[in-house]
């Protein structure tokens, strides 16, 4: 009788927590205030998860931030987002429109793209007298791209964004302008106007 009793209670906290789980997860998933929406994007973007991010975003965010989510590389550009840290300073709200003042740190992408760079060049140059293949240029460049976003040497760049939100059937979603890109991927808009002015 005692087992049995035991089975009961034991059952009814395992659909307890799974409830718990679940309304969580849900919750997590529905941003219900700006401050909610913000974060659970930065998270998700942090994390690599960018079909996660489509929640909190007022369309694709795999547009807005120029991400193509069926490339090969996506790997490599999931690392442009690991270091992301979010500071929120003040939510003001209109009707169906809210601004959230908000720090937001990453990586200098900049020096990063800059320095792989170099470093491409340096390896072609040397692989001429070398019997070093494509192949082990391609990892080695992988593997110094992948250590200089943990490298101390980079600098970490704050950026202070209002980031604008609009209320979409009762949720609130993020809008991906300009100033938010540069805040969430500092210098890469640097680079991207140094090169393309050159290149004209």
């Amino acid at each position: 009788m005692k087992n049995k009793v035991l089975k009961i209670v034991l059952a009814i906290l395992i659909l307890a927590v799974v409830a718990v789980a679940v309304v969580f997860g849900i919750l997590k998933l529905t941003a219900k205030n700006p401050a909610d929406s913000v974060t659970g994007l930065v998270e998700c973007l942090k994390d690599g998860d960018f079909q996660g991010a489509n929640v909190y975003v007022n369309g694709d965010n795999t547009e807005a931030l120029g991400i193509d989510s069926e490339t090969e590389d996506i790997e490599m550009i999931k690392l442009f987002f690991t270091n992301l840290n979010l500071n929120i300073v003040e939510v003001t709200k209109d009707k169906d429109q809210a601004i959230v003042k908000a720090e937001i740190t990453n990586k200098d992408l900049n020096t990063i793209m800059q320095n792989y760079m170099k470093k491409a060049l340096e390896l072609a140059m040397s692989s001429i007298n070398t019997s070093s293949t494509t192949e082990d240029m391609e990892t080695q460049l992988q593997e110094y791209f992948k250590s200089q976003f943990t490298s101390t040497e980079i600098e970490n760049v704050t950026t202070s964004v209002d980031i604008v939100l609009t209320k979409v059937d009762k949720e609130w979603k993020v809008v991906i302008d300009e100033a938010l890109r540069d805040a969430l991927l500092p210098g890469l808009s640097e680079l991207s106007n140094l090169y393309s002015t050159t290149t004209v």
